[in-house]
């Protein structure tokens, strides 16, 4: 059994000495698979604006994994740059150990004073090289243990919104739906109250954990977290990490970090105040143009092939937008059913739109029902005859009928969806 031990921990030996080749492999692909993944992160994040459900529960626990998918993605991407730019340095700084082994402060020719102020605060050269070591391999192990903490939020949201689903079930199920809402609050209520504990102790390192007096009611609640949140597949990782006092003086900055970054993210460094960035009917904006969307994946509500028009029919793609959309077929298409016709549907959703091309209002528009080939969504398609347009710049403008649920009363009014210029040759 010894014998065994022996050799783990001799493989183990030899594999953290060459660690920083695996490092650099994980880290170049990782950093290859992430810039891939960004235009499929905004079309989740789209999609979830878009089509997640009207449920407020499920609605909000698609919301967060939206947004934490974004961060997750900014966070990883830019630890894992900085990691290979400062891992390339580290590789520098032992091919140069080739030519010295350490400084000489002698063969400087700076004043006694500076030499011996610098042989104080400089670490020797060996120290050094071993301590950025160190501090790489932390930042390599902390990027994809946040992706699994993000997993564990995730998980977390999905037990909540199963244990309210389950409740809404079983009340309804016994014939007594009313009686949902006080066992659905208390379940929301402990579960995040608990929730709230569980992640104030392990952001603190164990805060709770060393209180004595806590441990016999709290030990269930980490056990129940550590279940639900798959906590324990990262446990032995997270636990060696904290238990160094380089990997405490990270997790402690990670927070603050991961704020930093994402305020970074915010900040616009270029932008004059002479310049209009916006939306409107002096602004192009390429995502209105199918021909110049630089993203496949980034749709809008309302799109045209091109800015430029030279056949007799301007071509308008209408995006359908359920979240929004339904609240209106609800109410202006009571008797609609999912057992109606192609033609009923599309009778009731082709009331939602309203479009004018410069001053003049379209109606008796003909709309299909049409899936947009370069962004995969759902709407409507018309084929707008514009031969009688002259020559020269005009402006089409689309609006939605949507429901506004006020204080007051709630209504359905016109809002506009888009203004984008075209040109008819």
């Amino acid at each position: 059994m010894e014998d065994k031990q022996q050799k783990l921990r001799l493989w183990l030996d030899d594999l953290q000495s060459r660690s920083w080749q695996l490092e650099l492999v994980v880290s170049g692909l990782s950093i290859a698979l992430l810039l891939q993944l960004r235009t499929p992160l905004i079309q989740l994040a789209d999609n979830i604006l878009i089509y997640s459900s009207d449920q407020l529960i499920l609605q909000g626990v698609m919301n967060v994994v939206g947004l934490l998918a974004g961060h997750a993605w900014l966070f990883v991407t830019i630890n894992l740059i900085i990691l290979v730019i400062l891992r390339g340095m580290w590789v520098g700084a032992i091919g140069l150990r080739t030519l010295s082994d350490r400084i000489h402060y002698e063969s400087l020719g700076y004043t006694e004073s500076f030499t011996q102020y610098l042989k104080n605060k400089v670490p020797t050269y060996d120290r050094y090289v071993e301590k950025m070591d160190e501090i790489l391999s932390i930042i390599f192990s902390f990027t994809f243990l946040a992706i699994l903490m993000i997993l564990s939020i995730c998980l977390g949201l999905l037990a909540l919104y199963t244990g309210m689903q389950l409740i809404i079930w079983l009340t309804g199920w016994v014939g007594i739906p009313l009686l949902e809402t006080v066992p659905k609050r208390i379940w929301q209520i402990l579960f995040l109250s608990c929730a709230a504990l569980y992640a104030l102790d392990f952001i603190t390192l164990g805060w709770v954990k060393k209180r004595k007096s806590w441990f016999g009611w709290y030990h269930p609640v980490y056990r129940f977290f550590s279940w639900v949140t798959l906590s324990a597949l990262y446990r032995p990782l997270y636990y060696n990490l904290i238990s160094t006092r380089l990997g405490r003086t990270a997790a402690y900055l990670i927070l603050p970090y991961i704020i930093v970054l994402n305020m970074i993210g915010y900040v616009r460094f270029f932008e004059t105040p002479y310049f209009y960035y916006g939306s409107s009917p002096h602004s192009l904006v390429n995502s209105f143009y199918d021909d110049e969307r630089k993203q496949a994946g980034t749709a809008t509500t309302i799109s045209i092939p091109s800015k430029i028009v030279g056949g007799p029919f301007l071509e308008v793609f209408i995006r359908y937008e359920p979240k929004q959309d339904d609240a209106v077929l609800e109410r202006i298409c009571p008797e609609m059913s999912t057992g109606q016709s192609a033609e009923a549907r599309l009778a009731c959703l082709q009331q939602l739109p309203q479009v004018m091309i410069d001053d003049s209002l379209y109606q008796d528009i003909r709309y299909k029902f049409y899936r947009h080939p370069g962004t995969g969504d759902k709407g409507l398609l018309s084929m707008i005859d514009v031969s009688a347009l002259g020559r020269g710049e005009h402006l089409l403008r689309v609006s939605k009928q949507v429901y506004l649920a006020t204080s007051e009363a709630d209504t359905i009014a016109w809002i506009q969806q888009g203004v984008i210029p075209f040109w008819k040759e």
